[in-house]
């Protein structure tokens, strides 16, 4: 009884459910936002091809899947990588960068350079032009064998690509994409 009074002396009541509806209003909006991402979640984009391969060459990073976006949606679409998740059974190259608490690959799209005597840069994001082709690499350790990479390929467990798509066209529209990236 004394904290009911000690409440309506200092009124207390207006703070105490000024924080119990903000929480309340946090909660709402937090689960509006991930049924909205679950909707708009798409696997596949008609007309945005997705071509993955595995390569090896002489880099600081020896061993990559290759992931090669085409787009023929007769739009251009700004495509922001969040990062590539790896299964457990690949291993990614003990050098890539990872952020340390979604486990993530950092990956960047190559761009090439204006002018020839410069290298290519790296974005994570890139403006992909309707009939452009974009490429995107993860590092993957150099001492795992080609067929079990190939084979984890073919059956589309090499892992998950996270990105986001902003579409300009004549309704701009936003897209998370999480494509199942395999060879077909």
């Amino acid at each position: 009884m004394a904290i009911i009074e000690f409440y309506q002396k200092y009124d207390i009541w207006a703070y105490v459910f000024s924080v119990i509806s903000g929480l309340l209003a946090y909660v709402v909006i937090r689960l509006g936002e991930k049924v909205l991402f679950l909707i708009r979640t798409r696997r596949r984009i008609r007309h945005l091809n997705v071509d993955c391969s595995i390569g090896r060459d002489q880099s600081n990073y020896p061993c990559k899947l290759w992931i090669d976006f085409r787009n023929w949606t007769n739009v251009s679409l700004l495509m922001k990588i969040e990062g590539y998740k790896l299964p457990k059974e690949i291993l990614p190259d003990p050098k890539a960068t990872r952020d340390s608490t979604s486990g993530l690959l950092e990956i960047k799209f190559i761009e090439q350079a204006a002018q020839a005597n410069k290298p290519p840069t790296l974005n994570i994001d890139s403006i992909i032009r309707h009939g452009e082709n974009k490429k995107v690499w993860v590092p993957l350790e150099s001492k795992q064998p080609d067929d079990m990479l190939n084979e984890a390929l073919k059956n589309g467990k090499i892992g998950k690509l996270i990105a986001t798509i902003l579409w300009f066209g004549e309704k701009p529209r936003f897209t998370r994409y999480r494509p199942k990236i395999r060879r077909t």
